[in-house]
């Protein structure tokens, strides 16, 4: 069977979107070879007819949440349809509503666009072997707050034990330094058995704006830089919550690819 993708570049979180279409039971065998023969893919979704009035669907391999596939599927059905900038309403595991993606081509398949994030359901504090940390949750993902001396390798001891505790589809831990605004993205979803430090991470720069707006009780706006690029986020505080969250990124698209599985 020929599996058919395209890969994406969201600041360099490498994600590929299937367009085949491919049954749920397969989907996480599929997505398991296709990221083994391309180690630098670090996300796989699946694209579907929408079935709640959007203009595309896309379901994750692990079922989690992801903002920057969302701006990847917002920029495919763009250029699918000929369309040099809209408003695309994307479809997405993870999330109950319409995710909004705002996009403008910049140059030959590369475009800039603004997704409207969802808002995160709780902010706790969890107690871990790092001590205490600030948890964001969302809905299909969560993320840990943690300070950028954290160690990889304490990092990656800590990030399972911690998704299981908390019982969430996906966990981020984001290695947050305020001195440069520098964030480094581990994130690891159990359901595609995948964990990765990620070159970019949209929802864990959309906590992180939350994070802060609600730590100090006013609007954030601030750019984080990672290890692929800077992402942008929007955090309006309002009545005591976060009342919106608006990351902005860019994207670059590849020509369709085959895979045999």
């Amino acid at each position: 069977m020929f599996i058919q993708y395209v890969l994406a570049d969201p600041t360099g979180n490498l994600t590929a979107l299937v367009e085949t279409s491919v049954e749920a039971a397969r989907r996480q065998h599929i997505a398991a070879a296709l990221m083994e023969s391309k180690r630098e893919i670090e996300q796989l979704g699946f694209i579907s007819p929408p079935l709640r009035g959007g203009d595309i669907a896309l379901t994750m391999a692990g079922g989690e949440f992801c903002g920057n596939a969302c701006l990847s599927a917002g920029a495919y059905h763009l250029r699918k349809n000929g369309r040099s900038c809209g408003i695309v309403a994307v479809e997405i595991s993870g999330a109950d509503g319409l995710i909004r993606v705002e996009l403008e081509k910049l140059g030959e398949n590369e475009y800039a666009g603004r997704v409207e994030m969802p808002l995160p359901l709780s902010c706790k504090r969890v107690d871990c072997a790092a001590g205490a940390l600030s948890l964001m949750h969302f809905p299909g993902i969560c993320h840990a707050i943690a300070p950028a001396d954290m160690s990889r390798s304490e990092a990656e001891e800590l990030i399972v034990p911690l998704c299981k505790n908390v019982d969430c589809e996906a966990l981020g831990l984001m290695l947050l330094s305020e001195e440069d605004w520098s964030l480094s993205p581990l994130v690891y979803v159990p359901g595609a058995a995948s964990l990765f430090w990620e070159r970019s991470c949209a929802s864990g720069t959309a906590a992180v704006g939350a994070y802060l707006a609600m730590r100090d009780k006013e609007n954030v706006s601030v750019s984080l830089r990672q290890p692929g690029g800077t992402l942008t986020i929007l955090s309006e505080y309002s009545g005591g919550e976060v009342s919106r969250l608006l990351m902005g990124g860019k994207v670059l698209l590849g020509s369709s690819e085959s895979f045999l599985f």
